[in-house]
């Protein structure tokens, strides 16, 4: 990286100004890709797990899984630097995609465990997993424990909805520099969600105030990623995502298997454990748990994300219409 590009960065971080990294009207297809390769491990460590074959999860020292954790946060990171809408109505769409579903699927959960009778709860629990926050106050208790990434992501992106105010550009030095230190300085088997933290981070403030480290396929953050897994041996799964992501930007071709995939990725991400849980009544060894599993978690995934798409859409419409009978643009354009 020249002086001048490293100058240039800071001097947008301090004013909070950003630099376009992707071309408008232009679809990364190798992000699509990278998604499906993340669900895949996350899916096959699941399946194990739930088979009772925890001892197949770690290859070469790496837990299959937290790759594709890791690369999920990345990319989040990474994709929320792309978007140029103003910090609210950015914040305010990505609170409209997360939550609704979430709410369904989190109600679907909540019913099933009423029922099987396999994880207690109370009123508490009910009301910290519907805010969104559950994982912070109940942690490994959750019901539908595959959807714990969504409390820190809603802290991310709140942070990331503040740091893309002009004035709070330091904001994303901050919060990152933040996790990276206590990342390091926690036990690894808390570091977890702080390096994830950081992945994130680091992939937007990269992105946002110095995009050719990503456009020039910079071995920079790698390299940086794995030196930090020497005192912090969490953050290699990082390192990991990095790399992958940093080819994956420059992939061009589309496949439709992963292009069919992404616009159900988040659908499909909050049902895979139901639909796993549901498949272990059934059978326990992996290879057909697994396909169970799949073909489970797909329908449930379309079926959610056909529904979840009429409804709001008519809600939307309704909610329009009553904010332009306002005179509310703004309101108007958010809904």
């Amino acid at each position: 990286m020249s002086s001048r590009t490293a100058v240039g960065g800071m001097t947008r971080l301090v004013q909070g100004k950003s630099e376009d990294y992707k071309p408008r009207g232009t679809h990364l297809h190798g992000l699509d890709q990278l998604r499906l390769l993340a669900a895949l491990l996350i899916f096959v460590q699941h399946t194990l797990s739930c088979s009772s074959h925890d001892e197949w999860i770690d290859i070469a020292g790496f837990r299959i899984g937290r790759i594709g954790t890791a690369i999920f946060f990345m990319l989040s990171g990474f994709l929320a630097a792309t978007s140029r809408r103003p910090a609210f109505e950015w914040f305010v769409d990505r609170l409209r995609f997360l939550l609704p579903t979430f709410w369904i699927v989190t109600g679907i959960g909540f019913v099933l465990a009423a029922i099987g009778g396999r994880k207690e709860f109370d009123a508490w629990q009910v009301v910290c997993q519907f805010s969104g926050f559950g994982y912070f106050t109940h942690g490994e208790r959750l019901i539908n424990i595959a959807t714990w990434f969504l409390s820190p992501l809603l802290v991310l992106y709140a942070a990331v909805a503040v740091a893309k105010h002009k004035s709070c550009g330091w904001l994303s030095l901050i919060v990152t520099l933040f996790l990276l230190v206590t990342a390091t300085l926690k036990d690894e088997n808390y570091a977890t969600l702080y390096c994830h933290g950081a992945v994130f981070f680091l992939a937007y403030s990269i992105c946002t105030y110095w995009p050719k480290l990503y456009r020039n396929m910079t071995p920079i953050l790698p390299l940086g990623l794995a030196f930090l897994s020497l005192i912090q041996p969490e953050f290699r799964y990082g390192a990991v995502a990095s790399i992958l992501l940093t080819f994956a930007i420059k992939v061009q071709s589309p496949t439709r298997i992963a292009s069919t995939f992404s616009r159900i990725a988040y659908e499909w991400f909050l049902m895979h454990g139901i639909c796993l849980s549901l498949a272990m009544r059934i059978t326990e060894m992996p290879l057909l748990l697994g396909l169970i599993g799949i073909v489970l978690s797909l329908f449930a995934a379309v079926s959610l994300k056909c529904a979840s798409t009429s409804f709001f859409k008519f809600i939307s419409t309704r909610h329009k219409a009553i904010a332009e009978r306002l005179g509310h643009p703004t309101l108007a354009r958010i809904l």
